[in-house]
């Protein structure tokens, strides 16, 4: 931080402008993920750098299962498939000097704590958002009312229509009915999507003809709630390349999840530390710092039928 003083030739002395007693800050993005990132409890310190799923297949349903009075009870087998998730450094620091400190009217030191935590809040905002974006299961709005799900983990066609009521209602389907995601809350699935992709389902015909008996002041709060058994949030986290814009209509992307979606393994919980001053005291440095690991809990399909039981995030994007 330097000071711009002027030498006042008439008087002989020296001044400089009155600085404001507060200390403004620019605003950042609001983070909304890790509220629905699950946290493995049994993971920790001298636990090693990788922890591995197991997961357990649930047996078909038979065609019959009468049985017959005089033979023995049919037997099925059962499989285990693991998953496994490695943990990693994560971190920045902000070096500061001994003399900057002794001669700032602000307290730089709480400064830079603030900014650093703000800071790690969206790092670990953005790094949730990529785990939930890797899911096998791609969905494209290719027009108005028509979208395209893969499950290879490759979307198809380009998206060049918003997203609409339409969409809502068939992501919730494929959900519920073909893929069988377990719900996240409740009876609800959770949606997560950029303001701007929100705004086109507000403008929605279907959307206003819902609200404007059942809940009349939605639009003029913002608001969009509960459609389809999707609870849809809103967030503004572009700058971080987390939902970045895609397709030829500047379509902002999301993610719609289910019940363990996301695990998070904690080996040093995001913290700040900071370093011994050198030389003397003169040079100082405060970082955040952290240890852990994020991942899918369910990966690997590569078709309907595999993914039918199994994954549990749908990434709404575009070719």
């Amino acid at each position: 931080m330097a000071y711009s003083w002027d030498f006042d030739a008439p008087t002989g002395t020296f001044k400089n402008f009155q600085l404001s007693s507060e200390l403004y800050e620019t605003a950042l993005e609001n983070s909304v993920v890790m509220a629905h990132v699950d946290v493995e409890q049994s993971f920790g310190k001298n636990k090693g750098d990788t922890f591995n799923l197991t997961r357990f297949t649930h047996i078909a349903e038979p065609a019959n299962a009468e049985l017959s009075e005089l033979l023995p009870i049919p037997e099925v087998q059962f499989s285990l498939s693991t998953s496994a998730i490695t943990v990693k450094e994560y971190g920045v620091a902000v070096p500061y000097t001994g003399k900057l400190e002794l001669l700032s009217k602000y307290n730089i030191e709480n400064a830079v704590q603030r900014t650093l935590m703000e800071q790690k809040r969206l790092v670990l905002d953005s790094v949730g958002l990529t785990q939930f974006k890797s899911t096998n299961v791609k969905y494209v709005p290719t027009a108005a009312t028509t979208g395209v799900i893969t499950y290879n983990g490759t979307p198809s066609g380009t998206a060049v229509a918003d997203l609409s009521y339409f969409h809502i209602e068939d992501i919730s389907q494929n959900m519920y009915d073909d893929l069988r995601v377990p719900y996240a809350d409740g009876d609800q699935y959770v949606a997560i999507f950029r303001a701007k992709t929100v705004t086109t389902i507000r403008r929605d015909s279907q959307f206003i003809a819902w609200n404007q008996m059942n809940n009349a002041g939605a639009k003029a709060k913002g608001m969009v709630g509960v459609i389809e058994r999707l609870k849809i949030i809103e967030t503004n986290h572009a700058s971080a390349g987390a939902l970045p814009n895609v397709g030829s209509n500047s379509f902002g992307p999301g993610v719609v999840f289910g019940r363990d979606a996301v695990l998070m393994l904690e080996v040093e919980t995001p913290h700040l530390r900071a370093a011994l001053p050198s030389n003397f005291g003169r040079f100082k440095s405060i970082c955040w710092y952290a240890l852990f690991g994020m991942g899918l809990i369910y990966t690997g399909p590569t078709t309907q039928a595999t993914s039918r039981g199994v994954s549990r995030v749908v990434h709404v994007t575009s070719a």
